[in-house]
């Protein structure tokens, strides 16, 4: 499928991050934060994740995030990342899924990281995603959910009983801007970590040491 091989440039392209709007609107940043709650997800499989916060909050751009660090010691075919605002209807999302899944298989894909973003946008979303894990298409996956709507969202994972895996929730009364121009204020209240600050030096980022489970490495 066309529309989901342009929103998965690392499966062609090493460069990728240079030309992704919301990587290269981060870096652009003097300071950035890393939100800490992409290191509260479950990446191992099998798991099903969601996270609650509204739009315009940095979601998207901490799913970015978290797939590049991802893509420094996993193979590129084996993350994928579905836009549900683009793919509009349910039949649109299993045609994805059956895509993004097949594609994974051919390529003896042995764990999908699967980010599913704004997924209260397709009506019925859950239907598809219950499908296909009790098919047995993404038994062995992490998907990772995010929405924005909290009435379409919260009550959700009373839908997948038994499927979670090691999935967690994100509950977030906001889930902050990664972009942010908070210091101290916002720290001091405990609303934005430190342990996400990061600084921008002649080398890149000097400060982005809160390191989850599983990635040695900094962002």
């Amino acid at each position: 499928m066309d529309v989901v091989e342009r929103i998965n440039p690392w499966w062609f392209d090493l460069r990728w991050e240079e030309r992704d709007r919301h990587i290269r609107q981060w870096e652009e940043e003097k300071v950035r934060w890393v939100p800490r709650w992409i290191w509260e997800l479950s990446l191992e499989a099998p798991s099903l994740n969601f996270v609650y916060g509204p739009r315009q909050t940095g979601k998207t751009t901490g799913i970015k995030l978290l797939i590049r660090e991802l893509l420094r010691s996993r193979p590129p075919d084996s993350v994928a990342y579905l836009d549900l605002d683009i793919l509009l209807s349910p039949a649109e999302m299993r045609k994805a899924f059956e895509y993004v899944a097949g594609r994974a298989a051919r390529r003896g894909v042995k764990t999908l990281y699967l980010f599913l973003d704004e997924v209260t946008s397709v009506r019925g979303w859950w239907r598809v995603v219950k499908y296909y894990i009790d098919a047995g298409l993404l038994h062995k996956a992490v998907i990772t959910a995010t929405g924005s709507s909290t009435v379409g969202l919260v009550k959700t994972p009373e839908r997948f009983p038994g499927r979670r895996g090691s999935g967690r929730d994100v509950v977030r009364y906001a889930v902050f801007p990664v972009a942010s121009r908070r210091t101290a204020s916002d720290m001091s209240l405990g609303l934005i970590s430190p342990m996400g600050l990061c600084i921008r030096g002649k080398r890149g980022l000097s400060a982005c040491r809160y390191i989850p489970t599983g990635i040695r490495s900094q962002v």
